[in-house]
């Protein structure tokens, strides 16, 4: 195998060789990093091999970060296996809307990158997981994931406690359908920060101006389109609240929400957090097999949010799936 293969490669379809290579039993665990976040990646791994997790595949911006972690110089005492990716890389958009900064906390490139490698995967067939680098497992997340949560699709960690207010750091796709809602979710996600990026005429905000660096990045955010696509899917309706509000004027953007007839949670007409009740039954057996998680055996209440069968760009059938978030 190349050492630091790009995925972008078009030669062996360099994403999905890797892929081959890193999965155990279909399942696979998606993480980025920059050079300055080398000794959290190398953390990460060392976690997940703590868990009995080895199926990691980690990429970063640039070959010289993914040099760093895989040679014997490196920044861990451990071999890490990585690539990197080209993705997006000298794109005139990044360049328009100030989003060119590969290093600190707002890597763009390999924000768009994940959940395009979580599109591309699950669409392989793949069970796939996301983990940011400063995740840290505890026990081994499959025991749950494939016994009490055996019947959802998409997980991703709460932030807010409200159907829109996910956070990307922790995302799984499971026992997804091919070109079913929660692949088209992906897809979808992946379609609409490509059209925001290469809107022409760019994006402009309230007052004329572009939303150039820091305001880029809140239209552009994945996690803010992410949000906007499961709302999107669980009512069955176009909705980019999350992204589109920060093209508009603080004051206005409630009465703008209004006026596309986006759901209100816990404000006028609310009809609470958007949330359907899920109840799932957690055995001794399954904490056992998880490594003694802490959680009390019986029925738990969870989030839940059963996918429209919904395809963009035309109008949703009222059928739902059993998929959930």
């Amino acid at each position: 195998a190349t050492r630091c293969p790009d995925l972008e490669s078009a030669d062996d379809d360099a994403l999905l060789d890797a892929a081959k290579r890193r999965a155990f039993n279909n399942e696979i665990i998606l993480a980025t990093t920059n050079a300055g976040g080398a000794h959290l990646a190398a953390n990460l791994v060392a976690n997940l091999r703590s868990v009995g997790v080895e199926h990691y595949l980690l990429f970063s911006n640039a070959k010289a970060a993914c040099e760093r972690l895989t040679s014997k110089g490196g920044p861990s005492a451990w071999t890490i296996d990585a690539a990197y990716t080209s993705y997006l890389d000298g794109h005139p958009g990044l360049e328009t809307y100030g989003l060119t900064v590969e290093e600190g906390a707002v890597p763009f490139r390999l924000w768009w990158a994940r959940l395009r490698y979580m599109e591309r995967l699950v669409g392989a067939g793949y069970n796939v997981m996301y983990v940011d680098t400063d995740a840290s497992f505890r026990v081994n997340p499959y025991a749950l994931l494939k016994g009490p949560f055996g019947g959802f699709n998409l997980f991703a960690q709460d932030e807010t406690g409200l159907l829109n207010g996910l956070n990307v750091g922790v995302v799984y796709a499971q026992n997804a359908k091919i070109g079913g809602p929660t692949h088209r979710a992906l897809n979808e996600t992946v379609n609409r920060m490509l059209a925001a990026l290469e809107s022409d005429p760019p994006l402009t905000r309230w007052d004329g101006t572009m939303p150039w660096g820091w305001a880029g990045k809140e239209v552009m955010w994945d996690q803010h389109i992410f949000n906007d696509v499961v709302e999107t899917f669980a009512w069955g309706k176009h909705i980019e609240r999350r992204s589109g509000r920060c093209l508009i004027e603080n004051a206005k953007r409630d009465a703008w929400e209004r006026e596309r007839g986006y759901p209100a949670y816990f404000g006028d007409g609310a009809i609470g957090d958007g949330w359907t009740a899920e109840v799932v039954t957690i055995s001794a057996e399954d904490i056992e097999n998880a490594g003694g998680l802490d959680v009390t055996v019986g029925q738990h209440t969870v989030h839940a949010a059963p996918f429209k069968n919904y395809f963009p760009g035309v109008n949703a059938s009222a059928t739902t799936t059993t998929t959930t978030t």
